[in-house]
């Protein structure tokens, strides 16, 4: 019998605090959550997209900041990123530049 892995699924709301640091009170609640959690949160590639489309609309960040918010996420040891291929690829392909490494 395998040993069952526990994991959170994280909310694109919690990532957006966290990146646009836009209410500061929601933000540092959300930044603790995830710093202090020793379970790894997990994201699929609809967050990711929701994320970009979140930041592009709602924010108006532009390709280079869109880019280093997702490149810092990716270097976020807690998150596992799900169809890692698939957001490297539409990040290509939305951006129209190289896709991000995603190791």
């Amino acid at each position: 019998m395998s040993e069952e892995v526990k994991v959170i699924g994280i909310d694109t709301n919690i990532l957006v605090r966290i990146i646009t640091r836009d209410d500061e009170k929601q933000s540092q609640i959300a930044l603790d959550y995830v710093s202090n959690s020793s379970t790894p949160f997990v994201m699929n590639h609809i967050v990711i997209c929701e994320l970009v489309w979140v930041l592009e609309s709602a924010y108006k960040y532009d390709k280079k900041q869109i880019i280093k918010a997702l490149e810092c996420i990716l270097k976020v040891k807690q998150f596992l990123i799900l169809e890692k291929n698939s957001v490297s690829v539409a990040s290509h392909s939305h951006f129209e530049s190289k896709p991000l490494h995603l190791d």
